[in-house]
């Protein structure tokens, strides 16, 4: 049974294709479950950024200026690059699996980490899928649970000059943090929607995608928030327009803290990067358990095919090197590949219909007494 490494994917019996892995069926099990596995643990490290309050975060995970990177490091890309002027930017969907793989290298926080990624070399819509991804998984609205029926009742104000100046009095009144980052997001909208011609995105296509998020509860059903959800887009609506009057109103007292990020260095850092950061074994895999249960599977896969073309422990260690990088087709592959594998039918040879009788040998001279005495003794 042949076995080799082919861009980074493990084959085995010579019956796979690019991106997949065909061993009996049990291999492939272990691969897809060790993946949900990892899947799940990087999920949960994962809240360590995404789902925290601001006030729970650690330093790391912030700037100088009370942003937090992730949300300082999607609009610095955005606005840098033509990525704010991408048609559908914010509304079509980027790829989920690179989002979940720069939200885990924000999720690591070092300086060292951050200083590879580039995000001016990815996707503009995986950058904006990065931005809704952090608003979306606050555990709270921006305007904070405390203030939300407070932002609701400025629907009662008939003057827009008049609810303009009671929003700018409600953000004074929340955390700093929260304050910095309405200031932050109403600059960045604004410039958005001043590309409208270009990415189609006006001050109204911003609003239907981000009020729920900077609006809603998070304690509350689907159907209670489409109650006022059509308020709360016309609100940020107005926001978005009349963010130069906001923005002179709200001016939060940011306190320096320490071991935060001071953001244009790391900016200029990581504008030095030419290539896009990309997944690597080491780093995903780097705890000793993990790469103990990687072993076992490949000492699985070693033991279905045939011992005689087994490969040597250095072997084994080349493999499960290669095994990460393809893991994403491997799991959408793996099916059909298996399947195709097992329904193969066995070639038969060509049937050849009305075929003549074999003739009989040709006889030398030599032959021919020998057989004219052995057809007399036949007939006889």
């Amino acid at each position: 049974m042949a076995i080799a490494a082919v861009g980074g994917v493990v084959l085995l019996g010579g019956a796979a294709t690019a991106g997949a892995a065909v061993v009996g069926g049990v291999a492939v099990g272990a691969v897809a479950l060790r993946r949900r596995q990892r899947a799940k643990k990087l999920k949960k490290l994962r809240t360590k950024l995404f789902e925290q309050p601001f006030d729970a975060l650690e330093p790391k995970y912030m700037t100088n200026k009370g942003i937090p990177v992730v949300v300082a490091s999607t609009i610095h890309t955005l606005k840098e690059t033509a990525g704010a002027e991408t048609e559908g930017i914010f509304r079509v969907p980027g790829s989920a699996s690179r989002i979940n793989f720069l939200a885990d290298v924000f999720r690591k926080g070092t300086i060292k980490k951050l200083e590879k990624l580039n995000l001016k070399l990815e996707d503009p819509h995986d950058v904006g899928g990065l931005f809704k991804l952090y608003l979306r998984l606050l555990p709270e609205p921006l305007c904070t649970n405390e203030k939300h029926q407070a932002f609701l009742d400025i629907q009662n104000i008939s003057e827009k000059s008049d609810r303009i100046s009671k929003v700018s009095q409600l953000i004074t009144e929340l955390p700093t943090i929260n304050q910095a980052l309405f200031r932050k997001l109403l600059k960045f909208f604004a410039y958005v929607s001043s590309k409208s011609e270009l990415n189609k995105m006006h001050a109204d296509n911003m609003s239907i995608v981000f009020a729920p998020t900077l609006f809603a509860r998070r304690d509350q059903t689907a159907l209670e928030q489409l109650g006022y959800s059509g308020w709360t887009c016309k609100l940020l609506t107005e926001m978005i327009e009349s963010q130069e009057e906001i923005c002179k109103a709200v001016k939060p007292n940011v306190k320096m803290m320490s071991k935060t990020i001071h953001a244009s260095t790391l900016f200029r850092q990581q504008d030095m990067v030419t290539a896009p950061i990309t997944p690597k074994f080491a780093e995903e895999y780097n705890d000793p358990d993990d790469i103990a249960e990687i072993e076992e599977i490949l000492q699985d896969v070693i033991i279905i095919g045939d011992s005689s073309s087994a490969p040597q422990l250095d072997y084994v260690q080349e493999c499960k090197v290669a095994l990460t990088d393809q893991r994403d087709a491997i799991t959408s592959s793996l099916g059909n590949v298996f399947a195709a594998h097992q329904n193969v039918p066995m070639r038969k040879p060509p049937v050849r219909p009305n075929r003549p009788p074999p003739r009989p040998p040709r006889l030398s001279a030599q032959s021919l007494p020998d057989y004219i005495a052995q057809h007399s003794e036949e007939t006889q």
